[in-house]
């Protein structure tokens, strides 16, 4: 979910902060069940269904030195129907809603950055954070996260190459 900053502006990397939208996320609640379901990261930036969704920086020793957000992310955790689905998400949206109002942030729809057409990190990567994009599909695409806004898709096909993950994942982004 991308947002309005209380100013009007959009809401990015290069003006909101961590401390910003997590003050929103600060207000939702955990579910408890969710745990099981949903993955929580090593940093405890994901513990609950949102999240600040953005780009991790590292140093050269593998440590977390900076994290630049974009937006804040819904985790929908696993129902046995579509509509099971649907039903959750609205009502953490509008939980989310509720929280970023009462801190002038505005939730608003997008799908790709009004702004950017490239995400450049500043300063450079490393060569921690260069050896680092290498391991995945999803840590090579990582840059793309900070120009487009969901929905978020999982690819999972026996026999695709990571070349063809990732090629899909950019087709459906696209369309």
């Amino acid at each position: 979910v991308a947002f309005l900053r209380p100013d009007g502006s959009f809401a990015d990397y290069t003006n909101t902060t961590y401390k910003e939208l997590t003050a929103i996320i600060d207000q939702l609640p955990i579910y408890e069940s969710d745990l099981a379901k949903l993955r929580v990261d090593r940093f405890n930036i994901m513990t609950k269904r949102w999240y600040a969704e953005g780009y991790e920086r590292f140093g050269e020793d593998g440590s977390l030195k900076h994290y630049l957000v974009k937006a804040i992310e819904i985790r929908t955790p696993p129902f046995e129907t579509i509509d099971e689905t649907l039903k959750a998400l609205g009502k953490d949206f509008a939980l989310l809603k509720q929280a970023a109002l009462k801190l002038g942030f505005t939730p608003t729809w997008i799908s790709y950055h009004p702004y950017q057409t490239q995400f450049h990190p500043d300063p450079p990567l490393n060569d921690y954070e260069v050896h680092k994009l290498q391991i995945s599909p999803e840590d090579r695409t990582s840059d793309l996260v900070m120009l487009s806004f969901g929905p978020d898709l999982n690819i999972s096909m026996d026999g695709l190459t990571d070349e063809q993950v990732i090629d899909i994942g950019k087709k459906l982004t696209y369309y």
